[in-house]
């Protein structure tokens, strides 16, 4: 809202400046696949036409990101309780916003080798070796690539794997604390799941495990309480660390 009554003019110049084709045809190709069982974007309903109007705009206020596939998912959620130009806004907070109590930018997840999401789940991956050691081995002997459970999550901040309310609890965290919260989250996801996952016989298995277990969740009260007592300290000095031994790891070539 601060932002939406610091910069009024923002949104319609935003929205009648011109857009690269190739990007607006994406758009127009991704707005169409969005949430299409929810009444606000079956066909030629006003909600697609407000979806692309905040995407459009949006692409055209941060050029250094553009669009990127999932965003067209969160911004399709917030455009569910707020009107375009409040929508908007609320997507730049969420994705890259300067302007929060605690910073959120997790504009380089949608670059073009998507460098930050690779770097975060590398973060997430040493997280779990530290705090959940069983879950890490588990993982571990299966071969599995974290990316495979986590880059959904991360990509479309947990809004297409839970449902709504949950999404919007998780997103409210995220608006007070930054983006600390989607370590948390994840690391929360893991935890509750543990002792499933140790039991758990096949990759197929674990991966069905996570989709089930994001999906049913409808109420939210465990997952918040076992991200917030039950995962223990995670400062941000830490998450800063890690990230620059993960980016390093990438510039290498390492992983």
């Amino acid at each position: 809202m601060v932002l939406y009554l610091k910069y009024p003019t923002i949104y319609e110049k935003c929205l009648n400046s011109e857009l690269v084709p190739r990007v607006l045809s994406q758009i127009e190709l991704d707005i169409i696949r969005t949430f299409p069982h929810n009444k606000n974007y079956r066909n030629n309903s006003p909600g697609l036409t407000q979806l692309k109007n905040v995407l459009h705009a949006f692409a055209v206020y941060k050029p250094k990101i553009n669009y990127c596939q999932s965003m067209n998912f969160i911004a399709a959620i917030t455009l569910i309780f707020l009107k375009e130009e409040l929508a908007f806004w609320s997507i730049v907070q969420l994705i890259d916003s300067d302007y929060l109590r605690e910073k959120i930018n997790i504009s380089d997840y949608y670059n073009n080798d998507m460098r930050g999401l690779r770097r975060d789940i590398l973060v997430i991956g040493d997280l779990i070796k530290k705090k959940l050691p069983a879950v890490h081995i588990r993982l571990r002997e299966f071969d599995i690539d974290l990316s495979w459970i986590c880059s959904e999550w991360l990509l479309c901040l947990f809004c297409t794997s839970f449902p709504i309310t949950t999404t919007l609890r998780i997103w409210d965290c995220l608006f007070y604390e930054g983006d600390k919260i989607i370590f948390r989250i994840t690391l929360a996801l893991f935890k509750m799941n543990q002792e499933k996952l140790i039991q758990s016989n096949s990759l197929e298995s674990i991966l069905l495990l996570f989709k089930e277990t994001t999906r049913n969740m409808v109420e939210c009260d465990k997952l918040m309480h076992t991200a917030f007592n039950e995962i223990g300290v995670l400062k941000k000095k830490k998450i800063k660390k890690l990230r620059v031994k993960a980016d390093n790891l990438i510039k290498s070539g390492a992983a």
